[in-house]
């Protein structure tokens, strides 16, 4: 029992994290205009750190103060009647200039740590 929670543990985030990428995939590929040559560009594979969103929520508040600021929504082909399967967050903590960038998978209940990042100007 233990080795399928662990094992579901894994293949859930892995296959919502996929259906990202393939729609992020796909609407790269649709908005091939002269101003963005997708010719130019590489997919990369990366290594995230991920947890529970209420972990993941809890930490980057109460540990680095920050809070959101922003929040996008991941849908299937950029098309807003498409389901959302994933949201953008931005938070942000303006005494210490620290934010970082969250990808929250809702519908799995986790959340990926993209990127975090100090000094931050707004313009």
């Amino acid at each position: 029992m233990n080795k399928l929670l662990i094992l579901l543990w894994i293949l859930i985030p892995l296959s919502v994290y996929s259906a990202i990428t393939s729609a992020l995939t796909e609407e790269i590929n649709t908005f091939n205009t002269p101003a963005i040559d997708i010719s130019q560009l590489e997919q990369k594979n990366m290594q995230l750190w991920c947890g529970d969103d209420e972990y993941m929520f809890n930490t980057i508040e109460k540990t680095f103060k920050e809070k959101p600021i922003a929040v996008g929504e991941i849908r299937i082909g950029g098309k807003l009647d498409n389901p959302v399967v994933g949201m953008l967050v931005f938070t942000y903590n303006a005494f210490t200039n620290r934010g970082s960038m969250l990808l929250s998978m809702p519908e799995v209940g986790k959340t990926c740590l993209l990127s975090h990042g100090v000094n931050w100007t707004f313009k």
